[in-house]
């Protein structure tokens, strides 16, 4: 005999219903608004495009993966380069100031594998 199990939405995965709940906050909220605007107001383009901008111009970043299933979506992610080439040092200090959580730079791992040793 098998029993009939009921499991509501909200039940399921309530961990990472908080944790996003804690992100979709009204300031996060408004910075991406104010992204969105940035982006198609000075840079003729969309929020997508400037986030994956932003990754390719950080010098905190090594690699960024793109995940395509389909040949438009690496074609449509694929144009972020172009807006990459055009964002200058006023862009990305105007972002910064948008989002208020700039990187910090990170030590070498050379240098911190050294202080292990």
């Amino acid at each position: 005999m098998f029993a009939k199990i009921s499991v509501r939405p909200w039940q399921v995965n309530s961990s990472w219903r908080h944790r996003l709940g804690a992100l979709a906050n009204d300031t996060n909220t408004k910075k991406v608004r104010a992204l969105q605007e940035y982006a198609q107001k000075q840079l003729k383009s969309n929020v997508a495009d400037l986030a994956l901008a932003w990754v390719i111009k950080n010098s905190n970043v090594s690699v960024m993966l793109l995940g395509a299933s389909k040949k438009s979506q690496l074609e449509e992610n694929v144009k972020c380069l172009e807006l990459a080439r055009r964002l200058s040092a006023q862009n990305l200090a105007d972002i910064n100031k948008i989002l208020d959580n700039q990187p910090q730079p990170r030590e070498p791992v050379m240098r911190t594998i050294q202080k292990t040793f």
